[in-house]
């Protein structure tokens, strides 16, 4: 999924992990910039740790928001100037498109995982 997806990220892109989180994905993929990772309110285990889902602790200093649940990424979405490049699982997209109101293009696709940008 790194190789297929790397060619479409640039310093403009806002890389977003949405009801998922891809386990070394981050190394791979060489990224420099956090990811926004969306999630549902009250799961037990974020970004595969008890103490990130249960205490939601903030991002390093001089970067903005990065842990969303999924209404708070709805909004997220529509103020960033930045391209969204989003990793998912493929039963997910409904649930993108009709929170957000937006068809989004397909760029990669491995197994049930698929990469998707906005427009």
């Amino acid at each position: 999924l790194a190789r297929t997806s790397a060619r479409y990220i640039t310093r403009e892109s806002q890389v977003v992990f949405y009801g998922t989180y891809l386990k070394g994905l981050i190394y791979y993929l060489r990224l420099s910039q956090p990811i926004w990772v969306v999630a549902r309110e009250g799961k037990s285990n974020l970004l595969r740790s008890p103490y990130v889902a249960r205490f939601l602790p903030d991002p390093a200093p001089g970067y903005g928001k990065v842990l969303f649940d999924f209404d708070e990424f709805g909004k997220a979405w529509k103020e960033t100037e930045k391209r969204l490049l989003v990793f998912l699982e493929e039963r997910n997209l409904s649930r993108l498109e009709g929170q957000t109101g937006v068809h989004f293009k397909e760029l990669a696709r491995v197994n049930e995982y698929i990469v998707v940008a906005t427009p």
